[in-house]
């Protein structure tokens, strides 16, 4: 019987975003898998998500994002607990955790959330926090394209898991008669809901009757807003705020929209592509490692809203493509089971 850990997740915040969801999954499930797990964010946020009732939460945030002050205070914390492991979401908090907790005897292990090529940064900076963590132990990716970003001497220490997705077996299914098309994500600018709005305003134009429902809350929401009102779509296109229940919001769906600028692996098209919903999907960097144009998804060009609206149309006017692509994306599930992700992490602890 293998031993149990002590384990330390650290994350920047405890918000609605898909690593701050990956990391609740990961919490709960070692949990209940008996390690003794303890997760702490280093900025200030409320806890979205629910924790089990074993998994200690501590609030680790110093008021702003001073590297210093963070890294002093996870040096503290293990000092005072000693954790056999420390896994840190984002690669900023894994080189602060490793140049801070350098020499001690705890496995660090670092996990990418995003697209390093992609996202707002100070290059000279994560080139020096890249070298840092050529000395942690090991580095998860999510895909195979986020692991071709980084040199190879980061690379001989890294493996692919994928992200974990609690879809049932008896949750799969697709609406035909639906109205409703669905998108769930963060509004803000890479997520670019604005191609998504106009694609749907567009395709409004000759398909007359159906919803677009979004999910989500961010800086952009006011002009998104406007921008319904300007396209005359503001009575079909609702703003429903954040959920912690994907899959009720999608269960419905006729279909999952996705229109990101760039992701790392967005959970919510993830879940919709495995639950069975027929997804159309923007080419974001490293959308290739499991979707594929025309067998599980649809593709279109990064804010052609044009070619968007066009798939809109050629999947509702065509239900056996939607059959096709759906049953397609469900055969992928066991890539993303639970239990095997799970399994894979407690390997590497």
């Amino acid at each position: 019987m293998e031993a149990k850990k002590k384990i330390l997740i650290v994350i920047g915040k405890l918000g609605s975003g898909g690593a701050e969801r990956n990391a609740s999954i990961l919490a709960n499930e070692l949990c209940r898998r008996g390690h003794d797990v303890t997760i702490a964010h280093v900025l200030e946020s409320p806890v979205f998500y629910n924790f089990d009732s074993g998994v200690k939460i501590i609030d680790l945030s110093t008021g702003n994002k001073n590297f210093i002050k963070i890294g002093k205070r996870i040096k503290k914390l293990q000092n005072k607990e000693y954790f056999d492991t420390i896994i840190s979401f984002f690669f900023i908090i894994g080189a602060i955790t490793q140049l801070f907790c350098s020499g001690k005897k705890v496995k660090k292990i670092c996990r990418e959330t995003g697209d390093p090529h992609n996202r707002d940064r100070n290059k000279v900076l994560y080139k020096l926090f890249e070298l840092i963590l050529t000395n942690t132990d090991t580095i998860v990716f999510q895909n195979a394209y986020q692991k071709s970003c980084y040199s190879k001497k980061l690379q001989s220490k890294s493996i692919v898991i994928n992200n974990p997705i609690t879809c049932q077996e008896e949750c799969l299914g697709w609406n035909p008669n639906s109205t409703t098309f669905i998108s769930i994500g963060r509004l803000d600018v890479v997520k670019d809901f604005e191609t998504m709005i106009r694609a749907f305003s567009l395709f409004s134009k000759e398909h007359h009757g159906f919803s677009l429902d979004i999910f989500g809350e961010g800086k952009e929401k006011e002009h998104l807003i406007s921008l319904t009102k300007e396209l005359g779509v503001s009575d079909s296109v609702h703003f429903c705020g954040l959920t912690k229940d994907v899959f009720s919001k999608i269960e419905n769906a006729r279909l999952y929209l996705h229109s990101s600028l760039y992701e790392g692996m967005p959970n919510s098209l993830l879940e919709a592509f495995l639950f069975g919903i027929p997804v159309i999907s923007s080419n974001w960097s490293g959308y290739d490692t499991f979707l594929i144009d025309q067998q599980n998804c649809l593709i279109f060009e990064k804010q052609n809203y044009i070619e968007m609206a066009a798939k809109m149309a050629y999947l509702i006017d065509n239900k056996d493509v939607c059959l096709k692509i759906t049953a397609n994306a469900k055969s992928q599930r066991n890539s993303y089971d639970i239990q095997t992700i799970i399994d894979q992490w407690e390997r590497l602890l």
